[in-house]
């Protein structure tokens, strides 16, 4: 009797130490699809023109051109950009804070965004989402105005 019972107390400590081990660890295992830490995340690339003076952490862009994961924000509606602080920015090729972009800067954006949230967006819901801050801002003045041709053709003789 006493046998028996030794050998179902092992046994029985033997599954116990197998299934602790064999069971994953706390954090482990697929990231999940959407939300914080989702995993796969694409960029964001937004192209445009600050719409306005920034005022707070945010500022007004005028979007013209976007990467495919983001073409459904390219619309006649402003969008609103959050910053925080670890967003970088840059004008002109050198780091510096939001309050030196100018209106009508043309301007990059950048986002991380998981791609499980990426279905339905478009401007109103990205202006909605205040839980989307820039990664990065690549800011330059506006274009110069390109020179008349017609004046280029009369100081060739033509």
């Amino acid at each position: 009797m006493k046998l028996k019972l030794t050998t179902i107390a092992a046994l029985t400590a033997l599954l116990v130490a197998t299934a602790v081990t064999v069971a994953p660890a706390l954090g482990k295992g697929k990231p999940p699809k959407t939300g914080a830490g989702c995993r796969p995340q694409i960029t964001l690339i937004l192209n445009g023109t600050v719409a306005g003076a920034p005022s707070g952490s945010t500022f007004q862009m005028a979007v013209t051109r976007a990467n495919h994961h983001a073409r459904g924000l390219v619309t006649a509606t402003q969008l609103t950009i959050r910053t925080n602080s670890d967003t970088k920015i840059f004008r002109e090729g050198t780091q510096t804070s939001l309050s030196t972009l100018q209106a009508n800067d043309r301007v990059q954006v950048q986002f991380r965004f998981c791609k499980g949230d990426l279905s339905g967006l478009n401007a109103t819901s990205f202006n909605a989402n205040t839980s989307l801050n820039a990664k990065r801002v690549n800011a330059h003045a506006p274009a110069a105005p390109a020179a008349n041709q017609n004046d280029n053709d009369a100081e060739d003789g033509s």
